[in-house]
């Protein structure tokens, strides 16, 4: 009975190993197809092994395309947050969080949308990169090494579609 104890506790333990090594403290836009001269909301997400009270992130972006910082949102997550962006020399940045230090709702999910723009001669596929990533904890601790890229959304450009052909 000893024996099946401890190897029953040996497995519990290389489970709780592997969810815990498994978890991911990053942020991400997920892929998405833009056309030419169209604007996209892109959904950002924050994934976390504890909840996080604040966030920063910069996204380099394509030649060709731009995001309005002053139009992004935060979603239901945040709770008395306040998210502020602007373009900087490394790309887009955003800074969020919270006065009263309370943390986002849960580890994983959309934590703001903005709006992506693509000039209308945008022919490029790539990625939009995000870096200078750091996230806090509720007790103030980095839960991301200072400045570590962590993600990549990958884009499709969608060419517009022909002009139909008038008959004569």
């Amino acid at each position: 009975m000893r024996k099946n104890l401890l190897r029953s506790l040996a497995a519990a333990v290389l489970c709780a190993t592997a969810l815990w090594s498994a978890a991911a403290n990053r942020i991400v836009i997920k892929d998405f197809a833009i056309k030419p001269g169209e604007t996209k909301v892109v959904e950002v997400i924050a994934e976390s092994e504890e909840p996080v009270r604040a966030f920063e992130v910069v996204f380099a972006l394509p030649d060709g395309l731009s995001l309005d910082p002053s139009q992004a949102t935060l979603s239901e997550r945040a709770d008395g947050h306040t998210l502020s962006g602007r373009l900087t020399s490394q790309g887009y940045k955003f800074l969020a969080f919270s006065l009263d230090n309370n943390t986002f709702s849960g580890t994983s999910g959309v934590v703001f949308e903005v709006p992506v723009s693509a000039s209308s001669d945008f022919q490029h596929s790539g990625a939009i990169e995000a870096s200078g990533i750091v996230m806090e904890n509720a007790l103030g601790e980095a839960l991301v090494e200072l400045g570590r890229a962590q993600s990549t959304a990958f884009l499709d450009v969608t060419p517009p579609a022909a002009p139909a052909s008038e008959s004569d």
